[in-house]
């Protein structure tokens, strides 16, 4: 294959893979995030708000984690690979040959590899750009090549893969365990002195006697005021209105809720005048009755508030111990291997001749070819297997496929990809002779054997109904555009309307419709991360 230049750039000896900016910004997402639910709970939900502080903290991890640093260098001996919390990687520089592009590769897994002069991986790295790995290559002065499929890895190489990646994984853990002790260290002493300066309110509470009047300590005494109540919530707020200033506490609206248990005597109902009982600002009962306020200046005074944050200190420095001495097993990637996707042929998306019953009206576009020859001089179809099929060189020469014939004109050329595989492109080829799919298995159709032609919306796609010895098949192409919902603006449209031009008027066509547009990165991790179906792409539909 020919070296792979997206862009021209200059040779670079160094490429370092880091943003913090976007660290940054999911960061304040998430926690806005969090946030604006925790306020939209309330004081009543603290329980569920602190289950979602701990999620929180995971998925910041996850996001830091993911986002981490990378550092691809080199020099006149060595090239070196540099992930944040792993040992180097180094190589030989002069056991280096290549380097091979996965362009199918799923997002967050090697896409580059660096493969010997027997074609084996001897080191992988992942997260930087074509262009940028281009200019590495260059730098390097060695050939960059795209690939559908990985190449074989090394086996020293993949076991000092793995190695580090244990000892990333159990630095990664152990750093994510000392951040969480130190969040927790930091709650316990806050939770001790809260629980200290609590002790000292309830104990001064209970010191202080009932008065008619307010203070000037507010910690002297405690006073009753009238309050007058507006209404009942489904929440058990009791809202009340002070008719005059009250000492110590600066607003005349607010709500209270009584403690569980608690009795008012007398009881009240809306409307009715009650005694607040106000101490430092505090409202502690509702006509003799203690509110939630009592409650919880009780349980802020108790050492399990200390107990509760130290849980979150001992549990990771445990963790961090256990993450330090515990051995590797613990650490190594279990994740099972993604299961192979089912393949479009054994469950074909036909379209038949005429329009079912359930089909929507203009989901299909029908051209029935009806100038069908017998195709006796023309041969049958033929699938022929291509194991060395090379998609550059022939989309750069198309020459070398011998099409166009002596005599022959090329009408359309597009590119595919293969048989509902979508790791392997191919170029699909229109002349006034022949409809070819050139692929790693090329499948060649006489002009006289195609009976219908037909341009699915819904799909985006072609479907090309021919002959056989065997009876009637056919193919359904659908090209790199991704679209939702085709129509005449898509290219696969453009084609279809190429095929039945050059059915009925091939003299129309003077230039050869040609389709170059790429996938691009967005399709490759799309199709790669199995969000596309390889239904979208080419398979047999007889």
């Amino acid at each position: 294959m020919p070296a792979y230049t997206p862009d021209i750039q200059a040779p670079s000896e160094r490429l370092h893979y880091f943003h913090p900016f976007r660290v940054v910004i999911a960061t304040v997402v998430i926690v806005g995030v969090y946030a604006g639910l925790a306020f939209s709970l309330g004081g009543n939900h603290s329980g569920a708000a602190g289950r979602l502080a701990l999620a929180v903290v995971l998925v910041v991890a996850g996001v830091w984690r993911t986002f981490l640093p990378r550092t691809l260098s080199a020099d006149a001996t060595e090239i070196r690979w540099k992930q944040a919390f792993q040992p180097v990687e180094t190589v030989p520089r002069h056991d280096v040959a290549a380097i091979q592009y996965v362009t199918t590769a799923r997002p967050g897994t090697p896409r580059y590899y660096f493969v010997n002069r027997d074609g084996k991986a001897i080191l992988w790295a992942d997260r930087f750009t074509p262009a940028r790995m281009a200019s590495f290559a260059s730098y390097l002065g060695i050939p960059m090549r795209p690939v559908s499929v990985a190449p074989a890895t090394n086996a020293a190489a993949d076991a000092a893969v793995k190695q580090n990646a244990i000892v990333g994984s159990r630095r990664t853990f152990m750093v994510v365990m000392a951040v969480v002790a130190l969040v927790g260290l930091a709650a316990t002493v806050g939770a001790a002195f809260w629980m200290t300066h609590s002790s000292a309110e309830l104990a001064a509470y209970r010191r202080a006697p009932l008065c008619r009047e307010a203070s000037a300590d507010p910690l002297a005494c405690r006073f009753d005021a009238p309050a007058v109540v507006t209404d009942f919530s489904a929440r058990g707020h009791i809202d009340i209105r002070f008719p005059a200033d009250v000492p110590t506490f600066h607003h005349s609206t607010t709500w209270v809720r009584l403690g569980n248990g608690a009795q008012p005597d007398p009881p009240f109902a809306v409307g009715d005048t009650v005694q607040i009982e106000v101490w430092n600002g505090y409202l502690l009962a509702i006509n003799g009755a203690a509110t939630d306020e009592l409650g919880t200046l009780v349980s802020n005074s108790s050492w399990l508030l200390v107990a509760g944050a130290g849980f979150f200190l001992v549990v990771p420095l445990m963790a961090l111990l256990l993450g330090w001495k515990g051995p590797d097993s613990w650490f190594v990637d279990r994740t099972a291997p993604a299961a192979a996707p089912k393949s479009v042929l054994d469950n074909p998306p036909a379209v038949p001749d005429q329009p079912g019953p359930k089909e929507k009206p203009g989901a299909i576009e029908r051209f029935p070819v009806r100038d069908l020859a017998d195709g006796a001089g023309d041969g049958w179809p033929t699938l022929v297997s291509v194991p060395d099929f090379d998609y550059a060189r022939y989309d750069e020469n198309l020459s070398a496929t011998g099409i166009p014939a002596s005599g022959e004109r090329l009408l359309a050329k597009a590119p595919a990809h293969y048989y509902g595989d979508p790791g392997t492109p191919s170029i699909l080829l229109l002349t006034d002779r022949r409809l070819v799919v050139l692929g790693p298995t090329r499948l060649e159709i006489p002009r006289g054997r195609i009976s219908l032609l037909a341009y699915w919306t819904f799909r985006d796609s072609i479907a090309v109904t021919y002959q056989t010895m065997s009876g009637p098949r056919g193919i359904l192409v659908t090209g790199p555009q991704l679209v939702l919902v085709g129509g005449p603006t898509s290219d696969m449209h453009r084609l279809f309307e190429t095929m039945q031009v050059a059915f009925t008027n091939p003299d129309r066509i003077r230039e050869p419709v040609v389709i170059v547009r790429p996938i691009g990165a967005w399709g490759r991790g799309m199709v790669a991360s199995s969000r596309l179906s390889h239904r979208l792409w080419l398979a047999w539909v007889g």
